[in-house]
């Protein structure tokens, strides 16, 4: 039976594969000019979408194409899944911190002897009841 990586949802033996390369993607990419459209596809794992490729020329080349653009966030999508990066980054950098700073001024802390300026002490005393 075939465990699944709970993290990737990748097979688990795929997680100690080797890191796929951008180079070796536009290389496959080149056998489109030989009418094997696809080849790139799947090496990144995209099988499905690969064997598309395959039997429709690189969807009649404008996929083939537009993949020339897409090929490095192939890359770097299979290395992500896999743990890895192209740009050898901590994931940890990738996540956003907030942090949010309260200054309190003690004065104000202080209970106050009378209603605050510029009101009446009528005024107060009907915000307190």
């Amino acid at each position: 039976m075939r465990t699944m990586n709970q993290n990737t949802l990748l097979p688990a033996s795929a997680t100690t594969a080797p890191r796929k390369s951008v180079l070796a993607g536009y290389a496959l990419w080149l056998g489109g000019f030989v009418f094997l459209c696809g080849l790139h596809r799947l090496y990144y794992g995209r099988h499905l979408s690969g064997f598309i490729y395959l039997l429709t020329f690189g969807l009649l080349g404008i996929g083939q194409l537009v993949d020339f653009l897409l090929i490095p966030s192939m890359a770097a999508d299979w290395n992500r899944r896999l743990g890895g990066s192209n740009f050898n980054t901590n994931q940890n950098q990738n996540q956003a911190t907030q942090q949010v700073v309260v200054n309190i001024d003690p004065s104000m802390m202080q209970p106050s002897a009378g209603p605050p300026a510029g009101q009446s002490a009528d005024h107060a005393e009907g915000i307190a009841a």
